[in-house]
Formats: structure tokens, C-alpha cells, sequence
């Protein structure tokens, strides 16, 4: 055709009367090609008389009510820095056993009684360590005092302070062994001075917490950093709350969470970026408190979010009249010579209402039907001309 380029040639083709040659099957073949190659120019030029025959409606933007809301299910779980594993500081034979599955501690409870070969001579060391350092200070003294009259020469003073320098790291160690196995200062203190021995070691609490798991009995033999009990803190909890990808945007660090009906409370801590392949899900990860353990870990429970007061208006559209093109959405806003492709937020989806934030002033109308030539032309397909 005489002053047609070739692609226009082929919207005139496209937007001949009666006839649109490019169906919505025809469009998924077709679309894969065009996306690489959108025009900047995100206007379409396109006749009154071509919007009538094409058959393309518009309807007018409607202001909504912001969703401020949203519910999603989600599992409850321990923050990691809360969790401590109890393992045997020393191999022995576990006497008691006093702390079971589910039980309360405090910080500092005892939980078990262990005994053995090396829990008293690592006892025996401390003792006979203290008193080689307590030998090796008064021959120093003695040296030193002696030093005056010449009778005992610099170089065996020096020799003696080296032993007993050496003599009170090898103190500070023995003492620091027992302290890590779990003896008390005021313990370690009464052996060192008075050589009380103790007949077992109590393996305590580090925290408040709940007693998570139990491995052992009483009576048991076990090997030095075998596994006891597992224990955890159980307030504040994380949520890891499953959000469909496109509410994942919508989302806000500090954006409140509770867990209805007063069951927590708290704030999103990050929000992640690997999707479950599974569920098309991110996990957005949550800070709560509790009390009176109305949650638990492993939990299965509904989330409700509130989001931070946004900037944007929000506007009800036809759920027909959006578009996505590489991941973003769009509507056809209709404008004097055609129509132009408006980036949106979507915000909700329903079957008969699509709220979306975007550039709008409420005088506008958007594309509702007709849009695969719309689109057409848009990514590249052809360009609409007058006659």
C-alpha cells in the first residue's frame, strides 16, 4: 500500500473493519518477541472512528479506599540468638537429671548433677596448682630477703620469679577450666583455699527459657560436648508470614503485625527476596511479644498487617483494564489523541474490582475492553494513523 510503512501496514491490517486479525492465542506467540522492544514513547495514537470500530471501551477511574489491611498465614518460630544448646562440659555419669521437656527454668537453675574421674581431677589440678604457686611465692620471698647478704645470687631469684609466674598462669587456667565447666566462683574459691572438693558438677541454665528437648537420663555415661537439653527463650517470637509476590511491594519495614484475637503483636523486621517456586510466596519476617504463651513455636496462625499511610491515592478500576508488560502493570489512559500506557501499583485483586495507586486527578478514563490492539501497538506491533 502506497505511503505505508510496513508496520503501520500492519495496524491498519489489524484495525480493519470488522476484523481483528490478531487473536488473544495469536497475542501469547506474538507478545514473547515484542517485549524486548517497547517504545519509549508510551503514547498511542489511534482515531475516535478506529476506537469504535475496534471496539475498545472506556470507564472512569473511581477514588477507593486505601487497603490498609492484610491477612496472611503465617508460622511461628524462635529468633536463633534465643536458643541455647546445654552440653556436657566434662565426660561423667549424669547423677540427676532435673529439668524435663517443657519445663520453665530460670537463669542459673540447676538441670543436672554430673560426676566422674574427670570432673575430681580437674578439681585435683586447680588444688595442686595453687599450691605450687603458693610454694613458689614464699621461696621467692625468701630468695629476695636473702638477696641483701649476697647469699643468693640475681640469677636464681630471676629463675625462681619466671616458675612462679609461670606458676599463677597455670592457676588462672585450672580456675578458668572449672569456671567454663560450670563450678561457681564462690566454689572454684573454697577449693583453692581450702581444698573442699565437690562430689558433682551442676550443669545449670544460661538463660529463662523453656526446656525444648532432653537427651539424656539419669545414670547415663556420656563424652565430653554431648548434647543435655536444648533450651529457648520464648518471648519475643519471629513470624515468618507467607505474602503473595504481588502484595509483596505493598509491605514496609516497621509495618505493625499483631495476631488476632490478641494473641501477639510486634513489626516487620525485613522482608525477603527468594520466592517459594511451590506457592509464589515471600516471607516477610516479624518481631513479636506474647504473653502468657499464647503463641508457640511451629504455630500456624493468621497475621494481620498494617501498613504505613501511603502518599498515593488509591483508585478502583475494572480488573480488565490492567496490562503487565516484564513485571509491571499498566492501564490505558485515554487522553485527545488516543490513549497512554500509566504505570500502576496494584494494591488488591478481586474478580469484579482491581485497586491500583498511580498519577491520577479522578477526571480520567482507562481502556476496560479492546486492549490486545491497544497493546499491540504499544509494544511495537503498529501504530495507529489517520486516514
Amino acid at each position: 500500500m502506497p505511503g505505508l510503512s510496513g508496520q503501520h501496514y500492519r495496524l491498519r491490517v489489524l484495525l480493519a473493519a470488522g476484523a481483528i486479525l490478531l487473536s488473544p492465542v495469536q497475542w501469547v506467540a506474538d507478545d514473547t518477541k515484542a517485549t524486548d522492544d517497547v517504545k519509549a514513547n508510551d503514547d498511542i495514537k489511534i482515531s475516535a472512528e478506529q476506537i469504535k470500530t475496534i471496539g475498545i471501551e472506556t470507564e472512569p477511574v473511581a477514588e477507593h479506599a486505601a487497603v490498609t489491611k492484610f491477612r496472611f498465614p503465617a508460622r511461628v518460630v524462635i529468633p536463633p540468638n534465643q536458643i541455647r544448646m546445654i552440653s556436657a562440659p566434662l565426660a561423667g555419669r549424669l547423677d540427676t537429671i532435673l529439668a524435663g521437656v517443657d519445663m520453665g527454668v530460670k537463669q542459673g537453675q540447676v538441670l543436672a548433677q554430673l560426676s566422674g574421674p574427670s570432673w575430681a581431677r580437674a578439681q585435683t589440678e586447680l588444688a595442686q596448682a595453687v599450691k605450687q604457686e603458693r610454694f613458689l611465692r614464699s621461696t621467692l620471698d625468701r630468695e629476695q630477703s636473702l638477696s641483701a647478704d649476697r647469699i643468693v645470687s640475681p640469677k636464681q631469684i630471676l629463675a625462681t620469679k619466671n616458675e612462679y609466674t609461670q606458676a599463677q598462669s597455670s592457676v588462672a587456667e585450672k580456675r578458668n577450666t572449672l569456671k567454663m565447666s560450670g563450678m561457681s566462683e564462690a566454689d572454684i574459691d573454697r577449693l583453692a583455699s581450702k581444698d573442699e572438693f565437690s562430689a558433682s558438677l551442676p550443669v545449670s541454665s544460661p538463660i529463662d527459657g523453656v526446656v525444648l528437648e532432653a537427651s539424656a537420663v539419669s545414670g547415663q555415661a556420656i563424652e565430653a560436648m554431648a548434647p543435655l537439653f536444648k533450651l529457648a527463650a520464648l518471648s519475643p517470637l519471629w513470624l515468618e508470614i507467607q505474602v503473595p509476590v504481588a502484595k509483596a511491594g505493598r509491605l514496609r519495614e516497621q509495618d505493625i503485625v499483631t495476631v488476632p484475637p490478641e494473641m501477639g503483636s510486634g513489626k516487620i523486621l525485613l522482608i525477603g527476596n527468594s520466592v517459594d517456586p511451590a506457592n509464589q510466596t515471600v516471607v516477610a519476617r516479624a518481631e513479636v511479644t506474647t504473653t502468657d504463651r499464647k503463641l508457640r513455636p511451629q504455630q500456624i496462625v493468621e497475621a494481620e498487617i498494617t501498613l504505613a499511610p501511603g502518599a498515593q491515592k488509591s483508585w478502583g478500576v475494572h480488573p480488565g483494564s490492567v496490562v503487565r508488560n516484564k513485571g509491571k502493570a499498566y492501564v490505558f489512559v485515554q487522553t485527545e489523541s488516543g490513549f497512554h500506557a500509566q504505570p500502576v501499583t496494584i494494591q488488591e485483586e478481586t474478580p469484579d474490582l482491581t485497586v491500583i495507586s498511580g498519577t491520577f486527578d479522578g477526571k480520567e478514563s482507562v481502556a476496560i475492553k479492546g486492549l490486545v490492539p491497544l497493546k499491540g501497538a504499544w509494544l511495537g506491533l503498529g501504530g495507529a494513523e489517520e486516514e
